[in-house]
């Protein structure tokens, strides 16, 4: 790379692109280094979760992202550490990368906040993976459900009655049941989940309407 400065950048999330562009018109050699060849764009794995986006739609080939800018190459790798007096990045494959200047945007990490059995039963939504795992895991028991409606209907009831005799209200709610049949690859939207106004007290309508959260599937 003769005398031009050498920046590595850890990490092609948000915080690592952003920089890599700016660096577009600077006289440096960017290397962008990340355990995955594509760039997640994460305030959309929700709709990965829930199938209303494909996987595919949320990430992007970080290669490609940069094809215009000849100071930028990638390198997929995982860092496993950094000799920072000897200004070097440590690779899993036991290479090594040297640089001038370094920029570590690895993200974050999942934090259960010490809550018992949360890391073994929670589903986190940080990455694609995150969101498909989910997805599979939702579809997976609609599917169940959908063989056996009990499943759902024991724990959903109980659930319905807990919200009513909270709120003092005596109605039963509007049944729902997926269909999986005429669109095996989504979930009911919200708008099927929102209920009516619910009649409160001794048969007069509250002056504040409760809104159901969730609805029974009979």
């Amino acid at each position: 790379m003769g005398n031009t400065p050498h920046v590595v950048i850890v990490g092609a999330g948000f915080g690592g692109l952003g920089v890599a562009e700016q660096l577009a018109h600077v006289p440096v050699n960017v290397t962008l280094i990340d355990r995955h060849n594509y760039h997640t764009f994460q305030p959309l794995l929700y709709q990965v979760a829930t199938s209303l986006l494909n996987a595919e739609d949320v990430g992007a080939p970080v290669r490609s992202m940069f094809r215009h800018q000849d100071n930028v190459s990638f390198r997929m790798a995982t860092v496993t550490g950094v000799d920072v007096p000897g200004h070097k990045i440590n690779l899993e494959d036991g290479n090594q990368l040297t640089y001038d200047y370094l920029v570590l945007a690895g993200g974050a990490t999942v934090n259960y906040f010490n809550t018992p059995g949360a890391a073994e039963h929670a589903f986190p939504l940080y990455t694609l993976m995150n969101a498909v795992t989910l997805r599979n895991r939702i579809m997976e028991r609609f599917e169940a459900a959908d063989r056996d409606p009990t499943l759902i209907e024991d724990g959903g009831v109980e659930f319905c009655h807990r919200r009513r005799r909270a709120h003092g209200c005596r109605d039963r709610g509007r049944a729902l049941r997926p269909d999986l049949q005429s669109s095996p690859s989504r979930l009911p939207s919200a708008r099927h989940r929102k209920g009516a106004n619910n009649h409160c007290g001794d048969g007069e309508r509250s002056a504040r309407p409760v809104q159901r959260e969730f609805a029974c599937i009979r």
